[in-house]
């Protein structure tokens, strides 16, 4: 039985490094790779088509994100995230959603508001037919529209390291 490939060779036309990022973290994100998994740089180069310079450059970003932990000796691993880690990363994706949705409120605009409701409308569909990854992905569509519509450049800027953080504990669950 052949392996499904969920790693693709990343195409060249965006950021590399960014597109490489977001690969490895929606991979993580999906469950490709388990908490605690080592990252093989030698498979990840092939798989994604990429220079280990570029690799490790990701793997950087996704260890100050807090999704991945360099081990001295061992090399990159999924973080596992403990009790504790769960019920901080709640606590301050709430604290910075909280804020996001009061200023969203203050820049709320008929056209907004509609294209939130069609976000909150795949939310709906997906809960319906118990579709796990889209409901995720709906959710993290729904809540990076309020933060990147909230108006605060600081709050967009800063929002990826703790909500990407919050998004990988969800999916865990």
């Amino acid at each position: 039985m052949g392996e499904i490939k969920v790693l693709n060779p990343v195409p060249r036309a965006s950021s590399l490094k960014e597109v490489v990022i977001k690969s490895i973290r929606d991979a993580i994100i999906s469950g490709y790779f388990k908490p605690g998994e080592k990252l093989i740089e030698k498979r990840l180069t092939e798989d994604l088509g990429v220079s280990r310079t570029i690799l490790r450059e990701a793997i950087s970003h996704l260890s100050a994100e807090g999704i991945v932990k360099v081990v001295p000796n061992k090399g990159p691993i999924v973080r596992n995230f403990e009790e504790e880690d769960i019920y901080n990363l709640y606590q301050i994706r709430m604290a910075l959603l909280g804020l996001a949705t009061r200023q969203f409120t203050q820049n709320l605009s008929e056209n907004t508001l509609d294209k939130l409701e069609k976000k909150l409308d795949k939310i709906k569909l997906a809960h319906k037919n118990f579709d796990a990854e889209k409901l995720i992905k709906a959710k993290n569509d729904f809540y990076q529209y309020i933060v990147d519509e909230s108006g605060n450049s600081d709050l967009i800027n800063r929002k990826s390291t703790r909500l990407n953080s919050s998004h990988l504990v969800i999916s865990y669950a």
